[in-house]
């Protein structure tokens, strides 16, 4: 017994023939179904437009880490890691007539030298004030949007959607060896 699925959108034409198997008809049905929705994705095919960025990423704050009880917290700028340097800002946008989904990224790595504003302590490993320190940190930030368009115009536009946000920090915070 042969079967087939035809769909056609504009210039997308697939016909799929195939032989069903005696002992499964319902699995022939399943992949008939499944070849008719793969055929039909091609007729919304979305907007695709993507950005690659780079430049100045500014971090300013304190950092501080204790295994326990009152934490004393050091200036970045102390741990010679403050101010702005470059980053990496990819962005993929991809639009389906009313629902847009918006993958975007930050990247930035420090790398520094300064001296503790105040002790550190962590995983019995302390680093007492005043010490001079090596210090790194990595930041990777991960974002997937997705909206819909509830009442778009020109003018304005009212839109429900959520996100997700992955953040990756790494940082460390060593004695800093002469030579």
């Amino acid at each position: 017994m042969s079967s087939g699925v035809a769909s056609s959108c504009g210039a997308l034409e697939v016909d799929v023939g195939w032989v069903t198997p005696r002992r499964s008809p319902s699995a022939a049905a399943g992949l008939a179904l499944a070849l008719a929705a793969a055929s039909a994705l091609g007729c919304i095919t979305p907007e695709v437009s993507t950005t690659l960025a780079g430049g100045p990423i500014g971090l300013s704050g304190a950092f501080g880490a204790s295994s326990g009880g009152a934490v004393d917290a050091t200036d970045l700028g102390s741990l010679g890691i403050e101010g702005h340097d470059g980053g990496f800002l990819p962005r993929v946008d991809l639009d389906w007539k009313g629902i847009h989904l918006s993958l975007t990224g930050l990247y930035t790595n420090r790398r520094g030298l300064g001296e503790l504003d105040g002790e550190l302590s962590l995983g019995g490993s302390v680093i007492s004030a005043s010490m001079p320190v090596r210090t790194a940190l990595d930041l990777e930030v991960q974002s997937a949007v997705v909206t819909w368009d509830l009442v778009p115009s020109e003018r304005y536009e009212l839109a429900l959607g959520f996100g997700l946000h992955l953040v990756d920090l790494d940082a460390s915070v060593g004695g800093a060896r002469d030579g």
